[in-house]
């Protein structure tokens, strides 16, 4: 995301996006890694390994 989206983007707007994406993915239980994967300048692209809160589907 670029530094003047980000800019833009009110905490608000942030949290909305945060929440639907929990909703979508069954929400988050803990945070199990994060890496800084790139830097540079005022950015940083930082990959976050997640554990479910959703038990993983069963195969039938």
């Amino acid at each position: 995301m670029s530094l003047q989206l980000q800019e833009e983007l009110a905490p608000g707007d942030l949290e909305r996006k945060w929440t639907k994406l929990s909703q979508v993915s069954g929400g988050f239980s803990k945070v199990k890694d994060a890496v800084i994967a790139h830097q540079g300048g005022d950015q940083q692209l930082v990959l976050v390994a997640v554990a479910s809160a959703r038990p993983p589907p069963t195969c039938s």
